[in-house]
């Protein structure tokens, strides 16, 4: 009689089963690991589509207007703009025809209280200027509150360099495109059965406690807003803290030298303040050739042959951690000497924020509880903090108002 075997006991079957078991433990393994990879994956993108959403509304820009008066309970925002919106345009970015009732040129959209930031890029894009939140350096130039209130503010190109001139004034008109503004209006409404009974006008606009520039670096300080409204006409600096016993009034320089050339220019342009070509002397009443430490910007006097001082026999040694507006003379350059730049003055929020009974009104309604402002938004290019470090980088608004009567 055969033996019996017993198959549960087989050595190759019990290999078998090792490997069948082995087999299971891999996919298993595998399917773990497929698992494991795809939520870390997920986690990724949600972490990069939070950072990426947060950024976006960190680096947006966005505007409201809150009514503190009992009596004219709703707020309305609008926007003049140069040329007619579409139908479509209007629906897709909230914003409703004046229909003529306001008047002024151009056209005249209202829309809620709050402005959203896609409609504020829209608005910035349909007039022509920057919807990117990136500027590049632009310049008010010369600036005192309140001068020649009744025009907008005017941008200029920032200095350029011209190596055959020794002053280097550029006030050539900036494009739009390097910065951004539009007009804004405010409207107070009361209830309809009570039109005609409670005045508008006279209704004081501030900035509310809660507006606020952000961005990278020293990017806020080098940011300025301006603005004109009837007859007043003012340039905040964001980010700087200024001291109310100073009226909060800051300034800088919009004259003097510069170092504009590439940091791949050779040694001997790069870390010096710009100078010009070898010049005909005869063309300032000088003789022989000369070679003048360029002037750029605005000056409180005309600059004469007096404010170049002697060649120097050696170059100036270079400074560790020069920049544009630090560096040294280039050896055989007549440095600029005994210059007052003119000025740029500015301001700060605080100035314009009410804060209890304090602030002063950026502008009033008129007898239709409307006001307007026309706004500018730039990258000040005499400002110190204007560096490689800023430039093209994006930053935030969120332009907050509130509307009060006047006392």
């Amino acid at each position: 009689m055969a033996e019996e075997i017993n198959l549960s006991e087989h050595p190759l079957l019990e290999v078998a089963n090792d490997i069948i078991r082995e087999e299971k433990r891999r996919k298993r393994t595998k399917k773990v690991v497929a698992v494991s990879a795809f939520i870390i994956i997920v986690f990724i993108i949600i972490s990069y589509l939070g950072y990426a959403i947060g950024y976006y509304i960190a680096n947006a820009t966005s505007l409201s207007l809150l009514s503190k008066d009992p009596e004219a309970r709703f707020a309305q925002v609008g926007f003049r703009l140069s040329e007619p919106l579409t139908v479509t345009e209007q629906h897709k970015y909230n914003l409703q025809s004046d229909e003529g009732w306001v008047g002024g040129e151009g056209y005249v959209y209202w829309t809620t209280q709050n402005v959203s930031p896609q409609t504020m890029s829209f608005v910035l894009e349909h007039e022509g200027y920057s919807n990117t939140n990136r500027l590049s350096p632009v310049t008010s130039g010369s600036f005192t509150k309140d001068e020649d209130p009744y025009l907008p503010l005017t941008l200029y190109e920032a200095p350029k360099q011209n190596r055959a001139e020794r002053h280097n004034l550029n006030l050539n008109v900036a494009d739009p495109k390097d910065y951004f503004g539009f007009t804004v209006l405010f409207r107070l409404l009361i209830d309809e059965d009570r039109a005609g009974t409670i005045p508008l006008d006279n209704i004081a606009i501030y900035f509310n406690r809660d507006t606020k520039v952000h961005g990278q670096n020293e990017l806020p300080k080098a940011l300025r807003f301006g603005f004109q409204s009837g007859a007043k006409k003012d340039i905040i600096s964001p980010g700087r803290t200024l001291l109310e016993e100073n009226d909060y009034t800051g300034s800088i320089a919009v004259g003097g030298r510069l170092d504009l050339d590439d940091p791949r220019a050779p040694a001997s342009l790069t870390g010096f303040y710009d100078y010009t070509f070898g010049l005909d002397g005869a063309k300032y009443g000088e003789s022989g050739e000369q070679i003048y430490e360029i002037a750029y910007g605005e000056f409180e006097q005309p600059l004469t042959n007096e404010n170049w001082g002697e060649p120097l026999a050696e170059a100036e040694e270079k400074l560790e951690h020069g920049d544009v507006f630090h560096a040294v003379t280039y050896k055989g350059v007549r440095p600029l000497i005994n210059v007052v730049p003119q000025r740029q003055y500015y301001t700060s929020f605080q100035k314009y924020m009410l804060d209890g009974d304090k602030g002063e009104p950026l502008c009033y309604t008129n007898n239709l509880g409307v006001a307007e402002m026309n706004i500018k938004f730039w990258l000040e290019g005499w400002d110190l903090a204007t560096t490689n470090k800023v430039v093209n980088k994006s930053f935030g608004m969120q332009l907050h108002f509130v509307a009060k009567r006047a006392e």
